[in-house]
């Protein structure tokens, strides 16, 4: 499994909408940097989160395997923890690319 790399580098190709749609660039508020660096380091931690989930039931069950371990309820919570939290970050791709898809729909 390969780690995934930072996504704070992401915050610089985000394009900036407001000029694009005919605002001026002081319409942008002043925070929206900080804004933009928040949001990378949010989807940052929690894609951490989730690959430390996965790392950690991927350890569990290995050590259950190799006999080094003989407790199957620790594994399998480590297991399900490891699942559930891939399907809730499948979940916010999802609704991310369709708030994307809705906005590019809008018209000007």
């Amino acid at each position: 499994m390969e780690a995934i790399g930072n996504v704070g580098a992401i915050g610089g190709s985000i394009p900036r909408i407001l000029p694009a749609i005919g605002a001026g660039p002081d319409a942008v508020a002043p925070d929206a940097a900080s804004a933009r660096g928040s949001f990378a380091a949010t989807l940052d931690s929690a894609l951490g989160s989730l690959l430390d989930a996965q790392r950690g039931a991927e350890k569990a069950t290995l050590e259950l395997a190799a006999g080094r371990s003989e407790n199957l309820h620790e594994v399998m919570l480590a297991v399900n923890q490891a699942g559930l939290a891939m399907q809730l970050a499948l979940e916010v791709r999802n609704h991310l690319v369709d708030a994307y898809h809705e906005v590019m729909r809008m018209t000007v």
